[in-house]
């Protein structure tokens, strides 16, 4: 004999209550207090303004990592420049000392005078 295989809708709504994701969505939400009396439709200018507010939140965050991405660039930048003076001030220090411009001119021929410098003095008027 067949067994009647006809199940009534409020059999099928009570045998998956509570067992998939959206039903523990919807009692969790419980948004029916806010849909009892209205139609659904006329909630669709606040999805689209909510959807367009979304995008404009996204949208900024990824400017704003955009933004500290390249602050970190600039400032890792600015490191190396900041060394590459260091290290030539350094340098420049060294070269500049009496000690070595002397070794540097002995290189070329040229002696260090034994005199003391003279001064000359031009008076007003006498060009």
């Amino acid at each position: 004999m067949l067994e009647n295989t006809y199940r009534h809708p409020e059999e099928e709504e009570d045998h998956y209550k509570g067992k998939s994701i959206f039903s523990w969505i919807d009692t969790l939400l419980n948004l029916e207090f806010v849909l009892k009396n209205r139609n659904p439709a006329s909630y669709i200018s606040y999805i689209l303004f909510m959807t367009v507010v979304g995008i404009f939140y996204i949208g900024n965050s990824h400017y704003a990592e955009k933004g500290h991405r390249k602050l970190l660039k600039l400032e890792h930048t600015v490191g190396d420049l900041r060394t590459d003076y260091t290290t030539l001030r350094a340098k420049y220090m060294y070269v500049v000392k009496q000690s070595e411009v002397l070794k540097r001119a002995k290189q070329i021929g040229l002696e260090e005078s034994k005199k003391a410098p003279t001064k000359i003095k031009v008076k007003k008027g006498e060009h």
